[in-house]
């Protein structure tokens, strides 16, 4: 169907919605819990110049490479939405979506996980489809797996792949810094996507947001840190030699 898409979700409500080059959705929206902790990421992305710095303010956060989203391990894949700023009438209108195969949209894979990823915060309607939260069950991913994770910018169903003007809306992780930050969220199993459509409104990284759930290992191997069994292995080995040394010495 190319003109637009009817939105099949599972608790939010249906909703016809444009979908822009032609893509399909990736799965049934989901409503989240109305957990506090994606509200607090939302304040915080919109609250903030995320143009500089290492960390989201007020959030214990690392800044990484968005082109380098690398599975280390296999994992269920859920994809959150956070926050836009065309609640506040400061952005344009989003849709938010994901390539396992390729970048951006030309190749791969893609697919739409919110087709219209604007939020209110408050409830949910027509204009505001999505609460913080809400989610998107991506599936399970092998080892080894790259995601990439797009933006389009004012999305419409006449968007074609074939037009320089349209590809120019699509602003995707790939495209590194330029395009988009990302931070592993220390501590937990997420990472927080945030991106910049480069629009009259200036530039701040904070026109959408999303968090992605990879799991807490690979949020780790992303960070450099080592898994915590692999620390219980060097710590048995440390101790097999320090014991071992003890008896030396006796």
């Amino acid at each position: 169907m190319m003109g637009l898409l009817a939105l099949v979700t599972g608790q939010v409500n249906a909703k016809v919605v444009p979908n822009p080059f032609g893509l399909s959705v990736a799965g049934p929206i989901e409503k989240g819990s109305g957990d506090a902790f994606f509200y607090k990421l939302r304040d915080a992305v919109l609250g903030n110049d995320l143009t500089k710095g290492t960390s989201v303010p007020g959030i214990a956060s690392v800044r990484l490479d968005p082109s380098k989203i690398d599975l280390a391990l296999a994992a269920d894949v859920k994809v959150y939405m956070v926050g836009d700023e065309i609640g506040n009438g400061t952005s344009k209108e989003y849709a938010v979506g994901f390539n396992p195969a390729g970048p951006g949209v030309t190749t791969g894979k893609p697919k739409l996980i919110f087709p219209l990823a604007q939020t209110n915060g408050s409830r949910r309607n027509g204009t505001f489809p999505v609460l913080p939260g809400d989610y998107v069950d991506l599936g399970q991913f092998a080892a080894g797996s790259h995601l990439d994770f797009f933006a389009i910018a004012d999305p419409t169903p006449g968007y074609s792949t074939k037009n320089a003007a349209d590809l120019a809306k699509v602003f995707s992780t790939a495209g590194g810094d330029q395009n988009a930050r990302m931070y592993a969220l220390t501590g937990t199993a997420y990472l927080l996507v945030t991106f910049e459509g480069k629009d009259k409104f200036g530039v701040d990284y904070n026109d959408v947001a999303i968090a992605v759930n990879v799991g807490s290992d690979n949020i780790r191997h992303l960070m450099g840190a080592p898994e915590p069994s692999l620390l219980l292995v060097l710590g048995s080995f440390a101790g097999v030699i320090l014991t071992a040394t003890g008896r030396r010495q006796g």
